[in-house]
């Protein structure tokens, strides 16, 4: 019974999934990024494997499609978007299993004629469920005389089908767009997760509930060229006791600039998720279909354990533009990656 206890106290205190490509998972970074894209609609997947020399300590997987709604009845430098999240992390090669379904929405108002500035709040709302399989759960007193866990448990846990925990949660955010002049722009945002304080803990006499998760984020974009693009971007995450900041740049080789243009566009860059790993990214996109790949170099005190084996992480997303034959008025920097 010992191992269930550990696994339901650290559980309650985990830190929230996190991607190294963040930016290509904005729901789970700050709700007010619903809808916020050069573009009328997007799919986003991701899947990330950390740590897999550890027992598959962590996957997360993770679909995402939000867009805008309602352009010809708002003014036109107005967006209001909504979107829908679903995210699955199983930790410790499936013993605990969260899973997330997330409905968000966001209205971005545009302050000037040209849609230079603009502010956006949203909300989101999420269903959890948290799970514990028991047939992958040890007890005492399954050892044998020699070692072995080979001994049937008279525990009631481990009788189970498993345990479930299902709770609603909410988050909000804000983000604030500036185009500064025809080569340059950014936005900054930050966010506050769990305001529900939902109880998580699988033991009833507990009272565990999930911190609020504040996170910031924000880029700034640069226009070196016709075809070259440079971008800082960075997140910063505080969780109760847990902090997580992924910093980094990334450089944009093609078009990225582009109205409705069939150009390839590749990227690549190096971020830093501080006290943890390096990272570095590629990607290629091609009829707004991109692929990017990255992986964590650990150099953290985890480098013993993981062997140097950080987080193999994969992206795919689609970026849908109407009409393509216009010129529309686009609310954030033109690099769908944002």
């Amino acid at each position: 019974m010992l191992a269930f206890l550990i696994s339901a106290s650290v559980a309650a205190h985990a830190q929230d999934v996190h991607y190294s490509q963040y930016f290509v998972a904005p729901l789970s970074v700050n709700p007010a990024l619903t809808g916020f894209m050069d573009g009328t609609l997007r799919a986003m997947v991701n899947y990330r494997s950390q740590w897999a020399s550890v027992n598959n300590a962590f996957t997360t997987g993770t679909l995402s499609v939000d867009g805008n709604i309602l352009q010809s009845k708002i003014p036109a430098n107005d967006r209001l978007g909504v979107g829908l999240q679903v995210i699955s992390d199983k930790v410790a090669d499936g013993l605990l299993t969260n899973n997330y379904v997330s409905a968000s929405a966001a209205y971005h108002k545009g302050f000037d004629k040209e849609g230079n500035y603009s502010l956006g709040i949203g909300i989101q709302g999420t269903y959890s469920q948290r799970s514990i399989d028991a047939a992958k759960l040890v007890f005492n007193d399954q050892l044998d005389a020699y070692g072995n866990f080979s001994q049937t448990s008279a525990d009631a846990a481990a009788k189970s089908d498993g345990l479930r925990r299902n709770y609603w949660d909410v988050a909000i955010g804000g983000v604030f767009k500036a185009r500064i002049n025809e080569k340059q722009q950014f936005y900054i945002g930050m966010s506050a997760y769990h305001l529900a304080s939902p109880k998580v803990t699988f033991m009833s006499n507990q009272q565990l509930t999930v911190p609020t998760r504040i996170t910031w984020n924000g880029v700034y974009e640069a226009r070196l060229g016709d075809m070259v693009s440079i971008s800082l971007l960075g997140m910063y995450s505080k969780q109760e006791q847990a902090s997580e900041g992924v910093f980094g740049t990334i450089l944009t080789i093609g078009k990225s600039w582009r109205e409705f243009d069939k150009t390839p566009v590749f990227y690549a860059g190096m971020l830093y998720r501080t006290k943890d790993a390096l990272i570095p990214y590629v990607a290629a996109e091609y009829l707004d279909i991109r692929l990017g790949v990255s992986y964590d170099y650990n150099n953290s005190n985890l480098n013993a354990a993981t062997k140097g084996q950080g987080g193999a992480e994969i992206s795919l997303s689609y970026l849908l533009r109407i009409p393509p034959n216009k010129k529309i008025i686009y609310l954030c920097p033109n690099n769908p990656k944002f």
